[in-house]
């Protein structure tokens, strides 16, 4: 840039400054455009998670019906204790219901369905 001494020293662009703030402009344009194309993604992104995250939820909530809807179906079914899997009586009833698990001290399992053990027996002591 040069100042124009018949102008008051205004500043006037010559060919190679008028190229060079030319291209400064589409820069500054695209720049503006990808930063408005980048929102825009941003904004789909979270709605897409959104709504990812509420299918998810009702999903979550369909199958928990559901199982609660099998576990009566089999209860209605299955006349015995689904404690200790005795058949002549009901959980209602069973002895272990009050019992501990030996190896996580859940009240909740026996030792023989105890996930830390493996679902394995445990030797008797």
């Amino acid at each position: 840039m040069t100042p124009n001494p018949h102008r008051g020293g205004e500043v006037y662009l010559q060919r190679g400054d008028r190229a060079h703030h030319a291209s400064a402009e589409k820069r500054k344009t695209a720049a503006a455009a990808t930063a408005a194309a980048q929102s825009k993604a941003s904004s789909d992104k979270v709605a897409r998670d959104k709504a990812a995250a509420e299918a998810l939820a009702t999903a979550k909530q369909q199958s928990k019906a559901a199982g609660k809807q099998r576990l009566q179906a089999n209860a209605a079914t299955f006349a015995g204790c689904y404690f200790c899997s005795a058949t002549d009586h009901t959980t209602d009833h069973c002895k272990f219901t009050s019992k501990v698990c030996a190896v996580c001290h859940s009240t909740d399992h026996l030792r023989r369905d105890c996930k830390k053990n493996g679902g394995a027996q445990a030797p008797a002591s």
